[in-house]
């Protein structure tokens, strides 16, 4: 699942999604991890995918929570569901990976 929107704040993004607290117990570090995508990186946190466009990895590098509050018409005031802080490695790990699949990308090869 998707989030609709996330939003930039002081210490990483909030995760607008469309689910319930019931959806989010339990959750352990095994269950977050980072994805290359053709657009940048993406955040699993369990079936939750978070994308990470390019544009966007610089700060979250900086700024590395990402918080999920539930979208719902319910109520006026939500509590978070849920707050991670990524770790800096696997950013920077992910980081190179995406940066070397992008230059690859850009090699033109010749036809022998």
């Amino acid at each position: 699942m998707l989030p609709f929107k996330c939003l930039k704040v002081d210490d990483g993004i909030l995760a607008l999604v469309s689910i319930d607290s019931t959806f989010i117990k339990n959750i352990t570090d095994n269950d977050i991890s980072i994805h290359v995508a053709d657009y940048g990186l993406m955040v699993k946190i369990k079936d939750i995918e978070v994308p990470i466009p390019e544009s966007l990895i610089a700060y979250l590098m900086q700024n590395r929570t990402i918080t999920i509050y539930p979208l719902t018409m319910d109520n006026y005031i939500e509590e978070p569901l849920l707050s991670v802080t990524i770790k800096p490695e696997s950013l920077i790990e992910a980081k190179g990976i995406y940066n070397f699949w992008k230059n690859s990308q850009n090699i033109k090869h010749p036809i022998n």
